[in-house]
């Protein structure tokens, strides 16, 4: 949908999406992995096809961690480099940037670098000889002490003392997860330092052109004779005329500060006023980009071109900053009471005078006031204003910040030559000249600014052309969502799901929790429904003869009211049994007096089902061998009836709230257990996994730190929610972050696409099968609906089976990108996962934070299996000790399952020994047909194996009761 292919979309119309299926055809690559991650055949493919190398990644933040600039900026530009090689008769295209000259002055050529030679040097400042390779190796070394001192007793003592002073009372849980934050920011901030402090030490201003400065210099000293064009863009902002006015993706370099001058936060900032502020559209980039590319694979050689406006066509500070001015003058941002948000002309101070001034005026002062009020800790009507103060502390923090980083491109006394470039564009023919116009005298200041680029960012990356008014930061602030940001006074009591429930309520209230479509129209619970409605159920349980401890069974489909039985279980301090509805009554029996379950929480046909197979005397006989009674004392409760018996008269649809206060909630301690979940049914190999409060509040929060949820998220439930991955990571976690969750009982790709458009579902949690079967649907909605589905999706994650590449990449050919996890039950689930901004295909991520994995006894290739350590492991198996002796031994998880972790940490999964998965995420295990109680009915058989291991390929099918098969799939 990007303004970038309007003119191809205008050109193809229907047939666009073929014309770039033709023409475009992605393949995933890693810059901070030699061959770039790719297989040896596939990069071998890839060079004897590809003639020119255009690249541009890059990490473009001046205060990136030394070692991640260095991955990316050095060492990725010369992996390219040597791909291009690999090619033939390959041309190279490297982007860098015009501020590689550093903190030299005056006139800066367009020549190629100097390999060896830092700009401390060239500026006669240092004649400490600068070797491109000894500093590389010194930056990685440097790094890697960085990251093994984040991790040492004294480091870790205080981190210990600084949790201890928020919280001098912490459970374990929080203590460890607040001590990793402050080792994380600890590592950061000393990985930044150490940036800064190379960068500076050797003439430049930051590891962001230190970094780049050593990316071309490597390429210049090792390209042998690769034709080789270097593009130096200056500060790229939005497009001047193509694909339209105003085009930008993404916060650039000034843009920050322009949003924070017309929010009224930025009322003055450090630089000289007559200074070359250098600013180029990004369309004169990219036809610069072009024009350069041809030359180069014509001609050879190496070339040099600044694409930047300073010495054509200059714009001073002052001036840039007077026409943003004037913008919002006329069309200011509004506030809370609609009123105009005034703003303030900058003086233009020194960095130290600037700091000089917000630290007498506010810092001081602020927190001065802060450490006042914290010795008042009992008074709760003070933390409101603690709040506020916290909020202008984080505010006059990224004033400061901002002054900091941005202060040496606002102090340059440089202008970049731009004499090969306007030669470059002059030697074009006459129609290419105009088609690839890279004339920077033909910019009006004013109109760009007033005309072009604010509007253009309102439009597309601020999204403030609606005549709204402006969050105050405070505002900003309370809209994020998580835990995190609700004070950390709120983060000790998270401790169990009860915490969970009772916070989330108080955090998100009247907004939707639960909802689905039934055929009376739409049921929604908000989030204090399900409080309230938790709690009087579980009261109502109670009152009924439950005890803390006793446990309940749940088999149903799912529903709004699955969830809210489950926080009435966890009120009243029951352990919750869940069972896949697809089970046989013969299961559900075996299974209710295998774990003595006080009552069955099931639907109406479920009742019906259950009660017939009992009269019929499908209740087996209990572990000892005793004959049970049909129904025996369980007791029958209707999920759909708010959990009242079946004889019960039926209650509206909506939620009833009793006049009545309910009683406290049953006591729940962390490592009460919370659940017993079944691995595969009740074959004769199946376990009762008993997972307390602990294990699932410790899974989610680490969960939630690598794949945040929002408030304004809308998550799909497709997966059971009797397993363990559905439970967690698609009902805790939105439940967690105040999103939104749906709910249907239609498993048709296209019904499934239609209300997600409907619902505006942006999150989905599925097996690689669902996904499988919802991508022709998918594209055909993005072909005809102009993406609305597609684009929307932010978060698709893949757990239950194996992710086979082919749809990993058919979904990132819509422009979509799945994150395949990897967990077991036992460990409540999730126990790797891929990050959100650092997907590795055939990876099944990393660990999450407080999860230890390890590979042990490991074959010369890495392989060995996989052990698991943390708090989100199980308590043990229900009734089996010695099971969960094998099991858990020496504190680790031994998972069964092999595999390798790479140098980043990522895991790979060599064999799942010992399950497969359908389509709905349902493991199923060898044997499991002839354990499986009543013969055909709901039996699943499977032959494993990994192709090319000498063993058999898997094949897994799933029977109805009939003997049909109704799904079935191949597991490599």
């Amino acid at each position: 949908q990007s303004a970038a292919f309007a003119r191809l979309r205008e050109t193809h119309g229907d047939r666009f999406a073929d014309f770039m299926g033709a023409k475009v055809h992605a393949v995933e690559g890693d810059l901070t992995l030699d061959h770039l991650g790719l297989e040896p055949d596939l990069y071998r493919r890839l060079a004897a096809a590809v003639d020119v190398v255009l690249t541009c990644a890059a990490s473009v933040t001046f205060d990136e961690e030394i070692d991640a600039a260095l991955q990316l900026n050095t060492l990725g530009a010369r992996r390219m480099m040597e791909f291009a090689k690999s090619c033939g008769d390959a041309t190279l295209v490297h982007v860098s940037t015009a501020y590689v000259n550093g903190q030299t002055k005056g006139r800066i050529p367009e020549a190629p670098p100097r390999p060896d030679w830092s700009m401390a040097q060239e500026m006669g400042r240092s004649d400490a000889p600068f070797d491109l390779e000894r500093e590389t190796r010194d930056i990685l070394a440097r790094a890697d002490e960085i990251h093994d001192d984040s991790r040492s007793p004294e480091q870790q003592d205080r981190y210990r003392k600084m949790a201890l002073q928020q919280n001098p009372n912490p459970t374990q849980r929080w203590l460890d997860a607040q001590m990793e934050t402050f080792r994380k920011r600890w590592l950061k901030e000393r990985l930044i330092e150490e940036g800064m402090r190379r960068g500076q030490q050797w003439g430049w201003h930051d590891s962001y052109t230190l970094t780049k400065a050593m990316g071309e210099q490597l390429i210049v000293k090792h390209r042998g004779d690769l034709p080789t064009a270097i593009i130096r863009p200056s500060i790229v902002e939005s497009a001047l005329v193509e694909p339209e006015p105003g085009w930008i993706e993404g916060l650039k370099v000034a843009d920050p500060l322009i949003d924070a001058v017309s929010k009224g936060r930025l009322p003055d900032f450090p630089g000289q006023k007559d200074m070359i502020v250098d600013i180029i559209p990004v369309d004169i980039v990219a036809n610069t980009t072009l024009a350069a590319m041809a030359r180069t694979a014509r001609e050879g050689g190496i070339g040099v071109y600044h694409v930047s406006t300073g010495d054509r066509n200059p714009v001073l500070f002052h001036q840039a900053f007077e026409h943003s001015y004037e913008y919002f003058q006329k069309y200011p941002r509004l506030n809370r009471n609609n009123e105009p948000i005034p703003i303030q002309r900058w003086t233009y101070p020194t960095l130290g005078q600037f700091r000089r001034r917000y630290n007498l005026r506010y810092v001081y002062p602020l927190n001065a006031a802060l450490w006042t009020l914290s010795r008042f800790t009992r008074i709760t009507l003070l933390n409101n204003l603690k709040r506020r103060i916290a909020v202008m502390q984080s505010a006059i923090s990224r004033m400061l910040y901002y002054a900091a980083i941005y202060s040496p491109y606002t102090s340059l006394e440089c202008t970049f030559e731009t004499d090969r470039t306007v030669k470059l564009h002059e030697s074009l023919d006459p129609e290419d000249r105009l088609r690839f116009n890279g004339d920077v005298s033909r910019i009006h200041w004013k109109t760009y600014f007033q005309e072009i680029h604010i509007p253009g960012l309102k439009r597309h990356v601020l999204k403030t052309d609606e005549p709204k008014p402006a969050v105050t930061e405070e505002e900003e602030v309370a809209e994020r969502s998580g835990f995190a940001q609700a004070g950390e006074d709120a983060l000790p009591h998270l401790d169990t799901l009860t915490d969970i429930l009772a916070k989330s309520a108080d955090m998100y209230g009247d907004k939707t929790a639960l909802q689905m479509q039934r055929d009376d129209g739409w049921i929604r619970y908000s989030y204090k429904d399900v409080f309230a409605l938790a709690g009087h159920i579980g009261w109502q349980w109670r009152s009924s003869g439950l005890h803390p401890g006793d446990r309940v069974l749940l088999f149903s489909e799912n529903m709004p009211e699955w969830g809210i039985a489950c926080f009435a279980g966890m009120v009243a301090g029951a352990v919750l049994v869940p069972v896949d509805r697809r089970s046989t009554p013969q299961e559900v029996w075996r299974i209710a007096r295998f774990t003595e379950s006080k009552a069955i929480l099931c639907t109406e046909g479920g009742h019906v089902l259950l009660t017939a197979s009992a009269e019929a005397g499908g209740a087996p006989s209990q572990p000892g061998g005793e004959p049970a009674e049909p129904g025996g004392d369980v007791m029958f409760w209707n999920i759909e009836n708010h959990g009242l018996p079946f004889d019960a008269p039926q209650r509206p649809a909506t939620p009833v709230i009793l006049n009545e206060e309910p009683p406290p909630w049953a006591p729940v301690e962390p490592d009460s257990p919370a659940a017993i979940m079944f691995t595969r049914g009740m074959a004769a190999e199946s376990h009762g996994v008993v997972l307390t409060h602990r294990n699932f509040v410790s899974n989610l929060l680490s969960l939630a730190e690598i794949l945040r949820a929002y408030r304004t998220d809308h998550f799909l439930s497709l997966l059971p929610m009797s397993q363990a991955l559905e439970f967690t990571g698609g009902f805790l976690m939105p439940f967690y972050a105040g999103a939104t969750i749906t709910y249907t009982t239609s498993v048709r790709p296209r019904s499934l696409v239609g209300l997600m458009d409907e619902t505006g579902v942006n999150c989905l949690i599925a097996a690689p099968r669902l996904f499988g079967l919802l991508l022709g649907s998918l594209r055909q909605t993005a072909e005809k609906n102009g993406e609305s589905v597609v684009s929307r999706m932010r978060l698709l994650v893949s757990g239950g089976g194996t992710l086979e590449s082919d749809l990993y990449h058919a979904y990132r050919e819509i422009g979509l990108t799945i994150h395949e996890g990897y967990g077991l039950t036992e460990a409540a689930p999730v126990v790797t996962v891929n990050p959100m901004d650092r997907s590795k295909p055939s990876s099944v991520g990393v660990a999450l934070p407080a999860v230890d994995i390890e590979i042990q006894a490991p074959d010369k290739e890495g392989n060995g299996e996989i052990i698991v350590r943390g708090n989100n492991v199980m308590q043990g198996y229900y009734r089996n000790p010695t099971a969960t002796e094998n099991r858990l031994r020496g504190g680790w998880l031994h998972t069964g399952d092999i595999g390798r972790i790479d140098r980043d940490g990522y895991l790979y999964i060599s064999e799942r020994l010992g399950q497969a998965t359908g389509s709905a995420g349902a493991a199923v295990s060898a044997g499991s047909a002839q354990g499986s109680p009543g013969g055909p009915e709901g039996a699943a058989g499977r032959r494993s194996g990994r192709a090319g291991s000498g063993r058999e390929h898997g094949a897994t099918a799933f029977f109805d009761v009939d003997g049909t098969i109704v799904d079935a799939t191949i597991v490599h």
